[in-house]
Order: C-alpha cells, then structure tokens, then sequence
C-alpha cells in the first residue's frame, strides 16, 4: 500500500500505516515486505524468495500475504489473478 512508511533497521522492517498502530516485521515477513517493490503473483514471490532462503516454502509465503492483507499494509489487485501489490 502506497501509503504505508517504512524503515529498515537492522533485522526488521518498522511499518507505519496510515490507520492502525506501527509494527515491526522481521524474518520471513519483513524478505515478503522488501520483495514487494512491485505488484507479483505468488509464484513470482517465492521464486524471489527462495534465492535469498531456501528453507521458505507456499504457505508460509501465503500465510504471511494473507496477515499483510488482513492488515492493510497491503491489497490484492483482483482475485482472479490473485496479485500483491
């Protein structure tokens, strides 16, 4: 979501939504956050993905999205084509 500030420090990535109260996000979620520069399918994610770590896997790829979505700090752009942006 265009409107959510970021910052990186060291091992996390701190949200600030624009609703909602800040948070930090670390590990798996805070590679899922930096590798979404663009909108991406979930394949075109965990293609990416898998070269920074191979111990990622689907779900928790998809589990993470669907927090972040849940969330607000970032959408769908349709259900048909089931893209992160």
């Amino acid at each position: 979501m265009p409107l959510v500030e970021w910052t990186v420090s060291k091992g996390r990535v701190h949200l600030s939504p624009p609703a909602g109260k800040p948070m930090d996000l670390i590990g798996g979620a805070a590679m899922v956050w930096a590798v979404l520069d663009r909108p991406r399918t979930l394949e075109e994610l965990i293609g990416e993905l898998v070269e920074l770590d191979p111990a990622i896997d689907d779900a928790m790829v998809a589990s993470i999205l669907n927090d972040l979505v849940a969330q607000f700090l970032v959408a769908r752009e349709s259900l048909a084509k089931d893209v992160a942006v």
